[in-house]
């Protein structure tokens, strides 16, 4: 399990710092009665995970970035969460400020797309092919030749197989497929029109 932007979103919710109220599913999640459990545990999850030749993250990496620097700014970002920093860190995320830990949470939980430079773009959340001109996916931008990089976040995107990614999002939460890959033979399965409740 790796922290999402709708993980990092409900903490933000449960210590007081998100701007809007919770949407309906997150609200029921911060009215249930172990509540505090359930944020706690979040609270104490990874933002990126590795398990033989597979690295996990939510949304994707900085092109410019090697491994070890996701690893370190994940473990930077995961001590932040767990600490008495979280509340103003993911306040400051909300505010579009930018700094070391800021760039990453977003970076990690957001990305999509990025410019010929390889800076992100938030904005855009379609499919490549519709993206503005200038734009391409953050993992066409940069290399990780030790590990398959496996990512979601991207519905859009639906299932990509490449050399050194793998993303998996096809839309489950929308009424898509839910999609599942053994990393050990790259053996995919998707069950057409789940229903996640």
């Amino acid at each position: 399990m790796v922290l999402g932007n709708h993980d990092v979103h409900l903490i933000g919710l449960a210590l007081g710092v998100a701007p809007k109220p919770p949407e309906p599913g997150l609200a029921a999640v911060l009215a249930a009665s172990d509540a505090h459990e359930l944020v706690d545990w979040l609270r104490k999850q990874p933002l990126t995970a590795e398990e033989g030749g597979a690295f996990f993250v939510h949304a994707g990496l900085a092109p410019s970035w090697t491994l070890e620097r996701a690893r370190s700014l994940s473990s930077e970002l995961s001590q932040a969460l767990t600490g008495p920093q979280a509340g103003p860190l993911l306040a400051a995320s909300y505010s579009k400020r930018r700094g070391k830990l800021l760039d990453a949470l977003a970076v990690l939980t957001r990305i999509r797309m990025v410019n010929a430079e390889g800076v992100p773009n938030y904005r855009y959340k379609g499919a490549p092919a519709d993206a503005p001109e200038g734009l391409r996916p953050w993992f066409e931008a940069g290399s990780w030749p030790t590990r398959r990089v496996f990512f979601g976040h991207w519905a859009a995107l639906g299932l990509h197989v490449g050399e050194s990614s793998v993303g998996l999002d096809t839309g489950c939460v929308w009424g898509g497929a839910l999609t599942a890959y053994r990393v050990e033979d790259g053996l995919t399965w998707s069950e057409p029109k789940a229903v996640v409740t």
